[in-house]
């Protein structure tokens, strides 16, 4: 996404008000609201570092953590056939759906810097790929079957 940028471990989301001719930004993933302007590129991205820099300075005084809490815990709707692939896969890799879901998200990130966009389709170091109906699909890594030849699962 174009419009995201980041300093010092914190994003902020950029807009234009064609009303007041300017960018605005708000910082993501913090309890607090922070919003600065700039008239141009370079200057909302000094706006934006001076933000930071002047949050972290008063969560430091204040005794206040900067960061936005996760629980570690979200609801994710994958409808029922993902679900049951899921489930199935899981069940043959030795692990918990739980399991196979984190395993699939780290292998999502470690992947994160071979990433590419071509032709619509989001590409991942050949593990992801766009199917129809706009459907993602998990291709896990080719491993040997109980013959000896490459079977390359899909879930």
């Amino acid at each position: 996404m174009g419009n995201i940028i980041e300093y010092n471990g914190y994003q902020a989301s950029i807009e234009y008000s064609s009303e007041d001719g300017i960018l605005f930004g708000r910082v993501l993933h913090i309890n607090s609201l922070i919003t600065f302007e700039a008239s141009d590129a370079s200057a909302i991205e000094a706006a934006f570092r001076g933000a930071i820099d002047e949050y972290l300075e008063y969560c430091k005084r204040a005794n206040v953590e900067p960061n936005k809490a996760y629980s570690g815990t979200l609801n994710v709707r994958i409808g029922s056939e993902r679900h049951r692939n899921i489930a199935f896969s899981a069940s043959k890799e030795g692990c918990s759906v739980n399991e196979a879901i984190c395993k699939a998200i780290d292998l999502f990130f470690e992947n994160r810097s071979k990433s590419t966009i071509q032709n619509g389709s989001f590409l991942t170091g050949n593990q992801w790929e766009k199917v129809p109906q706009d459907d993602w699909k998990w291709s896990l890594a080719m491993q040997s079957d109980d013959d000896g030849g490459d079977n390359e699962r899909r879930h």
